[in-house]
C-alpha cells in the first residue's frame, strides 16, 4: 500500500463561517485512500437561547446511502465553552477515549465522507471555522 503525508490544515468552513437555525449542514468530501483523520472547529460567537453546536462524521456505502461512523461525534459545544478548539481523531486501532474537548475514535474511513454541523437551542446562531487533516 503506498504511504502519503498527511494533507494538513484542509478548510471545510472558514473562519467567520456563519449557522443559524436547528436545520443540519452537511459539508460533503472525499477521502483518497488515507486511513484516519484529524477533525478541528472552534467557534468564534454562539447565541440564542441555551445554543449548542454538535459535530458528527458520517461515511457513505456502496448504496450512496449515508451513515454515521461508529462514535465519531465531538464533544457537544455550548455557550460556555466558547474559547475551546474541539478535536476528533478517527483511526484505525485507536483507542476510544474523550479527555475535556479531544475525542479519539477507533474507525475506519470510507471514500466519501460527510461532515454534519447541527445548532441546538431556540434561535441558535453560531459563527465557526471547521478544518481537517487526513493521516497516512
Amino acid at each position: 500500500m503506498a504511504q502519503y503525508p498527511p494533507i494538513t490544515n484542509q478548510i471545510l468552513k472558514g473562519p467567520g463561517y456563519s449557522q443559524s437555525g436547528t436545520t443540519p449542514v452537511n459539508i460533503d468530501f472525499a477521502n483518497s485512500s488515507f486511513r484516519g483523520i484529524v477533525i478541528s472547529y472552534k467557534a468564534s460567537a454562539i447565541t440564542g437561547s441555551t445554543p449548542t453546536i454538535d459535530v458528527k462524521l458520517q461515511g457513505m456505502d456502496a448504496n450512496r446511502n449515508y451513515y454515521d461512523i461508529y462514535a465519531a461525534a465531538m464533544v457537544q459545544n455550548t455557550a460556555a465553552d466558547i474559547a475551546n478548539v474541539y478535536q476528533l481523531t478517527v483511526y484505525p486501532g485507536l483507542t476510544n477515549a474523550t479527555t475535556g474537548k479531544i475525542k479519539n475514535q477507533d474507525g475506519v474511513l470510507p471514500a466519501n465522507l460527510r461532515l454534519v454541523v447541527t445548532l441546538g437551542g431556540t434561535n441558535p446562531v453560531a459563527t465557526l471555522g471547521i478544518a481537517y487533516t487526513f493521516l497516512p
